[in-house]
C-alpha cells in the first residue's frame, strides 16, 4: 500500500492500475478511469477496473491510499508520481 498527500493543482497518474483500490482518507478527490468520472469523499473507496491510465486530482488538500496487488511484483508498473497540473 502506498499513501499520497495531494495538494491542490497536482495530478496523480496511475498506469496499469487494474484491480488497484483507491481510498480517500482525507479531503476529496476526482478520479477518471476509462472515461468514467468518480468523486471520492473521505472514507470512500473505489476499485479500478480498466487497464488504462487512471488520473486522480484533489478537489481539496487530500490524502489517498493505493492498494495494488501487483505493486510488490512489478514496481515499474506503478507510476504514482504527482505531476504539476497543466491546462
Amino acid at each position: 500500500m502506498k499513501t499520497f498527500q495531494l495538494a491542490l493543482q497536482t495530478v496523480l497518474k496511475l498506469n496499469d492500475g487494474q484491480a488497484a483500490v483507491i481510498t480517500c482518507t482525507r479531503g476529496m478527490v476526482w478520479l477518471t478511469e476509462s472515461g468514467k468520472d468518480i468523486v471520492l469523499k473521505c472514507g470512500e473507496r473505489y476499485q479500478l477496473h480498466g487497464k488504462d491510465m487512471a488520473v486522480i486530482e484533489p478537489l481539496a488538500h487530500s490524502t489517498i491510499t493505493v492498494e495494488h496487488p501487483t505493486l510488490l511484483k512489478r514496481p515499474s508498473a506503478f507510476n504514482g508520481i504527482p505531476s504539476p497540473r497543466t491546462e
